[in-house]
Formats: C-alpha cells, structure tokens, sequence
C-alpha cells in the first residue's frame, strides 16, 4: 500500500513539473496574452514590425500596452535572429526597471523567459566583452534578473521553469567553459607540430601534471555568482546551489575590468587577487563593487548550506 502510495506521488509530481515546464504561469490579467500566441508568420510579421517601430528599447514596463509590445518582440521565434547587440539593448531597456524593484508578477516572470531565451547571445557578450561596456549591460540583466525572481518568490515553480537558474549558471562558468575550450585548441594544435618521441615525453609530461594543474585552475567569483544563489534560494533548488559551488570553488576576487588580465597571472601563482592588493589605478566604484559581491554571494552561500543542512561547510 506504501508504494502503490509513493508510486501515485511520483506520478503527480511529475505531472505538476510537466505542467509547470510548458506553462510557467497563468496570467491574470491580458496584457500580455501575446506571449501566448501560436507562433505564425502573422504573429512574426507583428513581432518584426513592432520591432522595427521602436528604436529605442523601453525603460518601464508600467504601461502595459509596451508590455506587451516588448514580450511581443522578444517572445516570437524570428526566422532571422537580431544581433547579439541588439538583443542586449532590449534586454537591458528595462533593467533599472526591474532593479528598482518595478513589475508585477506576471510582468517579472515574462523578463525571466526573455532573458533566459537569449542566454546564448548573453554568454556570448559576456565572454567577449568582459569588463567593457557589452559586459558590463550583461551583469546589469543579470542583476534585473535576479531583483524579477524576487518579486516572484511565491512561485518557485515560475523561476524553477523559467530557466534563469541554468542561464546564470552558464554566465558564472561562461569564462572557465572559454578557457578549456581554448586549451584543448591550444593542446591540439602542439600535437599536430610534434611526433615521435617528443610527443611521448609531452603526454608524460601532461599527465604527471594534471593533478597539480588542476588545483591550481583558477576560478573568478562574478556577479552572477551571487545572482545564481540568489535564485536558487527563492526556487528552493538548495542541492544544485550546493553542488555548483562544490564543483566551482572560487579563489579569485576582483574588479570585472581587470579580471581576464589577472586570471592569467593567478592561475601560475597561488596568491589572491586581494592578497596582492588593489591595484590604485582601479576605480573605486568597481572595488566596492568587487567587495559587494564577494559579500552577497557568501551571504547566499551561508543560507544555502544552512538549507541544505551542511552546517559543517
């Protein structure tokens, strides 16, 4: 009887996560029913030309009727994808919106979709334009993102669905993901050059030296580390936030303008950013915000293991 019983709740969660998977929320209200439109090519022509009437992305989602022109664009599958640069202008519209704690539910929850549907292009910006203007807008989405799961805090199925958590996640890994990748580019390469015995004595080499390497691999704490566990709390995924910061230990503290610059050096030295000092050339405004960070994303980390019972940690 206790299994038939354990059977039937298996059964009905996995329903409920369906449902919750093709249907994140249940609006109540029409503004935005247009996110909810079958994808045609009317509703592309419509998703195109309200694209094109609009310039200037939003900075409020107040008005409701560009509410729904903005979920309208972001929201419809275009046979030809904009830019990566102007997917991130439309994306960051609104952020101060939303980091000033503006949006209903319904509103906060439709930004979650948008900006975890154009994760690529944010990965993307983020990688290529760490420190400058382009990532620094990603770390602004990400933190709108993060104040809009707030405001859905009593829906964890909403934020659980919406693939935020999985967005942040590629972002906080983005730089580590792009140096492995161009490591094995860079092994592959000096293999191709090298034959015979000094290819032998090479593999040797590499692999008395993996253990230490990968100790040494240094990984940098980023804003959208703290954003990450942030989501995590309010979607109630405790475990995963546990075993990321497990599996991406950081040891890396600093201003995001001087990051890559630095990862370099500190992955051949096993002092900190922090222990060697803060550069008096930086700006002070990206230090505190440095500092911030750090501060946040313990804090989450702290009542991450303190939810998952790992009071050892």
């Amino acid at each position: 009887r206790h299994g038939s019983r354990r059977a039937q709740k298996n059964i009905s969660t996995q329903r409920v996560g369906a449902a919750l998977q093709n249907k994140p929320i249940q609006l109540r209200s029409n503004q935005l029913s247009a996110m909810h439109q079958p994808q045609n090519p009317a509703a592309i022509a419509a998703a195109d030309a309200a694209a094109a009437a609009i310039s200037v992305p939003p900075s409020t989602l107040a008005d409701p009727s560009i509410a729904n022109t903005y979920f309208t664009t972001l929201l419809t599958t275009h046979p030809t994808p904009p830019p990566p640069a102007v997917i991130l202008s439309w994306l960051a519209g609104p952020a101060d919106y939303f980091l000033g704690g503006g949006g209903s539910t319904d509103v906060c929850a439709a930004y979650l979709r948008c900006v975890s549907t154009y994760a690529d292009c944010l990965v993307e910006v983020a990688v290529a334009e760490s420190g400058d203007v382009g990532g620094n807008t990603v770390i602004s989405v990400a933190r709108a993102a993060g104040r809009a799961a707030t405001k859905c805090r009593d829906h964890r199925g909403v934020i659980a669905s919406s693939g935020i958590i999985a967005t942040l996640s590629r972002l906080a890994t983005c730089w580590e993901t792009a140096a492995k990748q161009k490591e094995l580019m860079e092994d592959a390469r000096k293999k191709q050059q090298q034959s015979g015995e000094e290819e032998k004595q090479q593999q040797q080499s590499v692999a008395d030296s993996d253990d230490k390497s990968s100790k040494m691999k240094t990984r940098a704490l980023t804003p959208y580390h703290a954003e990450l566990m942030r989501c995590c709390i309010l979607a109630g995924h405790y475990r995963y936030a546990s075993s990321f910061a497990e599996s991406h230990p950081v040891n890396f503290v600093g201003p995001m303008r001087s990051m890559h610059a630095a990862m370099a050096s500190a992955s051949r030295s096993s002092s900190s950013f922090l222990a060697r000092g803060v550069n008096p050339g930086l700006d002070p405004v990206e230090v505190a915000d440095a500092v911030e960070t750090y501060l946040t994303y313990f804090y989450y980390l702290g009542m991450v293991y303190i939810g998952c019972e790992d009071l050892e940690l």
